[in-house]
């Protein structure tokens, strides 16, 4: 992947020109090739609704990010939280959101608020995010993940409700 951050149009030291950058519905093969090859789990999620936000001061627009809006592994996820919206289409878990690591501060949070916007246009009422706030290493102690707390999806005005289920994962 080509990276933006060569201190373009539009970059500044602690945050970015949201004039840069644009967020639209992709196809899900580009997002799935985005995300298996960038995100830590080398996963996809079964995905509804696919975003993907581009860099506008390249060349051509250059794909930085995607979101994955999908069906979580239980109805109940979705029901427990918005008891009144219809699963899977009034209510959706953002199963995934991926950027390069070069975007500048504050990316992630108007990503996200874009990628509300553009779903509520869609009929999406409710989502669930998840944080991971465990560090995730191999036997060797080489880091996985380092874990996050959620706090771009509370920057861009999500609601934290707790942790989900108290348990321990090990990892083999």
């Amino acid at each position: 992947w080509r990276r933006p951050g060569d201190g373009g149009p539009g970059e500044t030291r602690f945050g970015f020109d949201k004039t840069r950058y644009g967020v639209q519905a992709i196809d899900e093969a580009p997002a799935k090739k985005f995300v298996t090859h960038l995100h830590y789990s080398r996963s996809f999620p079964a995905a509804r609704h696919s975003y993907g936000m581009f860099d506008l001061a390249c060349d051509a627009p250059l794909l930085v990010g995607v979101a994955v809006l999908s069906v979580p592994v239980n109805k109940k996820v979705l029901t427990a939280v918005f008891p009144a919206l219809v699963p899977f289409e009034q209510s959706l878990e953002l199963g995934r959101l991926v950027l390069l690591d070069e975007c500048p501060h504050d990316s992630e949070s108007w990503f996200g608020g874009e990628i509300r916007r553009l779903a509520a246009a869609t009929g999406l009422r409710g989502m669930v995010m998840f944080s991971d706030p465990v560090r995730r290493t191999r036997a060797v102690g080489t880091e996985v993940m380092p874990g996050h707390q959620g706090v771009i999806y509370q920057a861009g005005g999500a609601l934290y409700a707790g942790r989900a289920t108290r348990r321990t994962l090990k990892l083999l």
